[in-house]
């Protein structure tokens, strides 16, 4: 009789804790509507975002890049550093070349663990060191085992510096399979260091959209699921060169709206509140709406839109739907060509790297 009674009181023990629980429970289909609360700027934080905001909008106006492949940088009068040398055998370098180093280069991060903001930063190095019209610059852009050589040490130029883990130059000659050697990539990074005029702090296009995430007050997970949404687009935009000619912010302000439409955990009601709060307290309208929308007409149409960098006609950006359709990258292993006849792969991800 004892042993029952205890039973029985535990079973309304349980009971009573279901029933207390159903109190805070939420069907699925009513979660996203009902449960978060209005989106606010944070008053006590909000100073210290959007200096930073301002300071990265400040630094992005002494960062130049411009599409070389279209333009090669030419020597001048006010160009004393650059170096030129009569290049035999002149390779014929375009953006598929920068693709296949930007897949390559990924593919070592993804091997490596790296984080995929280093990337982004190596990749800046190189466009804007191609873009510099210093040091040796133009030849690399003529030359197939320089440009090459110059990506490579770009990317471990990004590593050293903002990676908290050593890619030693010993591993980087083993990666790329003794095609350089530990001499020609210290002498790259040199010129490079001294062409971008040791301006290596730079901020990425991701880092700037964080920064803005952090104006508003909503739950984490929808923040989580918009930075991994805005993550997987920039990884489709990274090997176009179209968008490192425009300024990161540029390209952050385009991808979150395209991944705010696109958002299933937030109403429009709710987007258009994130919206408008950001654009607020961002002067997303005043300062770069044209070119946003520009962007997002590049993204979605391709080579037929006008360039994100030129000010398209229209002014007003919808958030209700989403123009951004982010193109795939392939997974599959990229070679690079190379640089002798001597090697039939000089360049690809090892057994050494994976261990490193």
């Amino acid at each position: 009789m004892r042993s029952h009674k205890i039973t029985k009181l535990i079973f309304i023990h349980i009971t009573l804790q279901i029933n207390h629980l159903r109190q805070f429970a939420t069907p699925t289909n009513k979660l996203i509507h009902h449960t978060f609360p209005t989106m606010n700027i944070i008053t006590d934080t909000n100073d210290e975002t959007l200096s930073r905001i301002e300071a990265m909008r400040s630094q992005e106006s002494t960062l130049v890049v411009y599409n070389y492949f279209n333009k090669s940088p030419l020597p001048s009068s006010s160009s004393h550093d650059m170096i030129m040398t009569d290049v035999e055998d002149e390779d014929i370098m375009d953006e598929s070349s920068r693709k296949a180093m930007v897949t390559w280069i990924t593919q070592v991060q993804k091997t490596l663990g790296l984080s995929s903001e280093t990337v982004s930063i190596g990749i800046s190095y190189l466009d804007r060191y191609l873009s510099s019209g210093r040091g040796n610059s133009y030849n690399v852009l003529h030359n197939k085992c320089q440009f090459q050589l110059a990506a490579i040490t770009c990317f471990y130029t990004a590593v050293k510096i903002y990676e908290p883990v050593v890619l030693g130059l010993d591993m980087l000659v083993q990666i790329c399979r003794d095609t350089y050697t530990e001499e020609d990539i210290m002498a790259m990074e040199r010129d490079i260091l001294q062409s971008l005029q040791w301006r290596v702090s730079v901020h990425t296009a991701m880092e700037y959209i964080r920064t803005v995430l952090d104006l508003v007050d909503v739950h984490a997970y929808v923040v989580d699921s918009l930075l991994s949404s805005c993550q997987t687009h920039m990884d489709a935009v990274i090997t176009n060169l179209t968008f490192s000619c425009c300024k990161p912010s540029v390209v952050g302000v385009s991808i979150l709206a395209s991944s705010l439409a696109e958002c299933k955990l937030l109403s429009i009601a709710q987007k258009q509140g994130i919206w408008s709060t950001l654009s607020s307290a961002c002067h997303f309208d005043a300062m770069m709406s044209s070119q946003v929308i520009a962007t997002q007409q590049f993204l979605s149409q391709g080579s037929a839109s006008p360039s994100p960098c030129s000010s398209p006609k229209s002014s007003v950006m919808d958030v209700s739907s989403s123009p951004y359709k982010s193109s795939s990258i392939r997974s599959t292993a990229v070679t690079i060509s190379p640089c002798s006849s001597v090697s039939t792969s000089p360049i690809r991800v090892t057994a050494t790297a994976r261990q490193a």
